[in-house]
């Protein structure tokens, strides 16, 4: 008979269990974090938007005058450096948001393919032509 080899561990169904809810875990705080940047992204996007059509024509003020006035006041590395930061910030809350409203949709549509196939979305009634001329 074959001994098992000591380097290479044999996960026992809890350890795989365990991975297998961490590995859920680690997901559910990536979409979490996912989403929370996403809004925090749009609350500041909003907010500034609110504010450059309230002050137009005034001097800055409030936190992003703040932030302008720091900014202008660093050496063209710190501009540099700090350009990079955002840019490379903003491309991953850009991607990662992407990246999950294709997922969703893709699992949207594969959930109503196999709807479809199964015969569930048989029973569900076709718009006749005057619901169609309503709607346009």
């Amino acid at each position: 008979p074959t001994q098992p080899n000591p380097t290479q561990p044999n996960p026992t169904n809890e350890e795989a269990s365990t991975n297998t809810t961490r590995q859920q875990n680690k997901m559910n705080r990536t979409t979490l974090s996912s989403f929370l940047k996403c809004l925090l992204v749009a609350f500041f996007l909003q907010s500034s938007v609110a504010n450059a059509g309230a002050t137009a024509g005034q001097d800055d003020d409030g936190f992003f005058g703040f932030l302008k006035q720091k900014y202008d006041a660093l050496p063209e590395t710190g501009k540099f450096a700090t350009g990079a930061a955002v840019g490379f910030g903003g491309s991953r809350v850009a991607v990662n948001s992407a990246v999950g409203v294709v997922k969703i949709a893709g699992a949207a549509f594969v959930a109503t393919e196999v709807l479809n196939a199964a015969g569930v979305l048989d029973d569900v009634p076709s718009f006749s032509d005057e619901q169609m001329e309503l709607a346009a």
